[in-house]
């Protein structure tokens, strides 16, 4: 199970599962500027994702994001073995990235690798149908593990897991194993920390008993504006993989320009 720590107080409750995060005067007057600016996004309800104003608030969120991730981590002691070209969990199927986060990074892959946007829309077109196909197998296993045992996994964590192992790496990665879209990865990226060893992120290791990943939320107050402006441009199926939203707003931006 990966280590899920929610900075609310200062230091998490569960410590013996994970390490604890501190919070500083200077991260707390960090996070109260992030849910300032989100709050402002939100008021902003004339405002999408592809005005220019948007987009310079957004990329401010994202900058004083880093730094209070930066701050908490640092205080907190904790070292993380995460670095340009480890790509590892870059194979992992990306859940949970928001409609406005698909706009942004799309409109950034078509400003600065335009001469790419065919080939990303294919290879996360074929990633569709190989966890797609995937679900057949997950099912017929899942009905032979309850066929003797009631201690059956969950269907979606063992999809995602299955996937994984197939370590089909993300299109957006350039050949030296770097995110060509890094100012604008999603949130779900940027929160995924290694803080033991980064082979331990391998694939073939996801179902070790001891995990050395560390998912970084931030506060209830910061997920609750996210998901307001998530709503306010979700315009598909509510499918929030980052591969099936960027084909979608790869696509729009494609026929909207033809």
């Amino acid at each position: 199970m990966t280590e899920k720590n929610n900075i609310i107080t200062d230091y998490n409750e569960d410590p013996d599962n994970s390490p604890p995060f501190v919070m500083t005067e200077s991260s707390r007057m960090l996070l109260e500027s992030i849910e300032n600016l989100l709050g402002e996004l939100v008021s902003l309800a004339g405002l999408c994702p592809s005005d220019e104003e948007f987009r310079y608030k957004y990329m401010d969120f994202l900058n004083l994001y880093d730094r209070f991730q930066h701050e908490v981590i640092n205080a907190s002691g904790i070292n993380t073995v995460c670095s340009a070209g480890c790509s590892h969990c870059c194979c992992h199927w990306v859940e949970d990235v928001n409609s406005f986060e698909g706009i942004i990074i799309s409109r950034y892959l078509a400003e600065h690798h335009p001469d790419l946007i065919d080939f990303v829309i294919e290879s996360f077109r074929q990633d569709e149908e190989v966890l797609e196909s995937l679900c057949g197998l997950v099912e017929k296993k899942i009905a032979e593990y309850s066929s003797f045992t009631d201690d059956i996994p969950d269907k979606y964590d063992l999809l995602l897991s299955c996937f994984y192992q197939l370590e089909r790496p993300c299109a957006l990665l350039d050949k030296n194993g770097r995110c060509i879209v890094y100012p604008v990865r999603s949130l779900t990226c940027r929160d995924y920390l290694n803080i033991r060893n980064s082979d331990a992120c391998l694939p073939d290791r996801i179902n070790e008993e001891k995990e050395a990943t560390l998912i970084m939320d931030i506060s209830d107050k910061v997920s609750e504006l996210l998901e307001i402006l998530h709503r306010r441009f979700d315009y598909g199926d509510d499918n929030m993989s980052l591969r099936s939203l960027l084909v979608r707003y790869l696509e729009m931006r494609i026929k909207s320009s033809g």
